[in-house]
């Protein structure tokens, strides 16, 4: 009985971590939409340990020259280098740190492999609830 009870506790504990990565994506998306576009430059290409690509861009706002990441990118698509122009989705988190988005189609955001792991965990949450019925009936 007491293990059926963890075994609950954690199934809701991945629940409420999938919902919670579920809206964060949501607000994130909200906000990419209200982005404006420009041109930027790359001025560092910055490589995760799992391979994935970020890049620090520079672009001009009002008369202010800006320096801002982007997202993570697939590290199949590593054809952009440092001075290339490229086009640009800009928006601030919270009015103030800026973040831009790479319009290309040759690159590959590793976002929409975040928003399935917001599915993944749900699921795991259903697999471990319905076995923590079984163990509780039992």
């Amino acid at each position: 009985m007491v293990k059926g009870i963890i075994v609950l506790c954690i199934s809701i504990f991945f629940f409420a971590l999938a919902a919670k990565m579920r809206s964060s994506l949501k607000q994130d998306a909200i906000k990419r939409k209200q982005y404006n576009k420009t041109l930027a430059t790359i001025v560092q290409v910055i490589y995760s340990e799992s391979g994935n690509v970020r890049y620090d861009v520079s672009f001009w706002d009002k008369k202010a020259k800006v320096l801002a990441q982007t997202d993570y990118y697939s590290s199949s698509t590593k054809s952009l280098n440092p001075g290339d122009e490229i086009e640009i989705g800009y928006y601030y988190i919270d009015g103030k740190i800026p973040r831009a988005v790479i319009y290309d189609n040759r690159i590959v955001p590793c976002a929409n492999s975040v928003s399935k792991f917001y599915i993944f965990l749900a699921i795991l949450g259903a697999v471990l609830f319905i076995t923590a019925l079984l163990m509780m009936i039992r």
